[in-house]
């Protein structure tokens, strides 16, 4: 073949992967039109340009956005993403959106690292994740082994319990991770560790972020769970989970459980660790100031699971 028409062959086979390519992990359209080239176009588009460089900006990787009372927006990344990759993440996932649901009034957007929605109303006073965009999604590349299923959710359902309650205590960015290591736990599985993720906007208050947490996990356990996905996501503007057999955060576990040995006394499967030894010095010196009249709980705690960051 000449090379002229090499050239343009491999032109083509380029732009029919680009055409192909996935857009954001996940797009959810409202139906709810508008007219191009209208005001709230316009206004959409200062959203576009203004968004990801308010979002990246912020020291909680965090930004919600009104223009002239008709395009509200708000855009949030993963802890720990690096301020270029955030900006790029919700500048990338508004054009994804935009071109998934093209002239759509109010589109929410999930990529790994960027959960990104605009809206033609107001959403921003809303504290809990709106239903009709919610996103819950499990792996769908393995299914658990049947019998290990129940023992594997359960562990599960501890990470995130006590990776949720880490990020309520995070009183600045509501965020939190968590792993716990299950080498050998589990016959025939080829994984050594499962980890967590939770996250709130940091705008929310603990008792706000807990019950979002609270929700999402309500649906965690009734969709996910019940399909044997060693792995799966429920996400929303406002708040999010998600666990896998692979790490995919970037920063280091705030939460570290350990399965229990066998025969230990320890009446939870797992046991809570922490690696900053200050905060059981601050548990135990609090016990002994208050011996005589909270004994009874202390040991209750120590027994079932250690929950420090409780007594930040």
């Amino acid at each position: 073949m000449h090379g002229g028409g090499a050239r343009a062959l491999a032109a083509a086979f380029v732009l029919a992967l680009l055409a192909a390519a996935p857009a954001a992990s996940e797009v959810v359209c409202s139906g709810r039109r508008y007219a191009a080239n209208s005001s709230f176009d316009a206004s959409l588009q200062q959203v576009a340009r203004t968004l990801p460089g308010n979002a990246s900006s912020s020291p909680l990787l965090f930004a919600t956005l009104a223009v002239a009372g008709e395009a509200y927006a708000l855009a949030l990344c993963q802890g720990g993403t690096s301020a270029g990759s955030c900006n790029y993440c919700v500048a990338q996932t508004m054009r994804d959106g935009e071109h998934a649901c093209a002239g759509d009034a109010d589109v929410a957007m999930y990529d790994d690292i960027c959960t990104v929605r605009f809206s033609d109303r107001d959403f921003l006073a809303a504290t809990t994740n709106s239903p009709e965009k919610l996103v819950v999604a499990g792996s769908q590349s393995q299914k658990l082994v049947p019998s290990a299923a129940g023992r594997f959710y359960r562990l599960v359902g501890e990470l995130l319990d006590a990776t949720a309650d880490y990020a309520v205590a995070n009183s600045t960015a509501r965020f939190a991770t968590g792993d716990v290591g299950v080498g050998g736990y589990f016959d025939g599985e080829p994984f050594s560790k499962i980890y967590a993720l939770a996250q709130c906007t940091p705008d929310l208050t603990p008792a706000q972020c807990r019950a979002c947490l609270a929700s999402a996990m309500e649906e965690m356990t009734r969709q996910v769970f019940a399909a044997s996905s060693p792995g799966g996501k429920v996400i929303g503007e406002r708040c999010g989970l998600r666990f896998e057999v692979f790490s995919f955060y970037t920063v280091d576990a705030m939460v570290h459980l350990q399965v229990a040995m066998e025969g230990e006394s320890t009446p939870s499967a797992l046991k809570y660790t922490l690696s900053v030894s200050k905060y059981l010095t601050q548990l135990i010196f609090w016990y002994m100031l208050n011996r005589s009249s909270y004994s009874k709980t202390f040991v209750k705690y120590i027994n079932k699971y250690i929950y420090i960051y409780k007594y930040i």
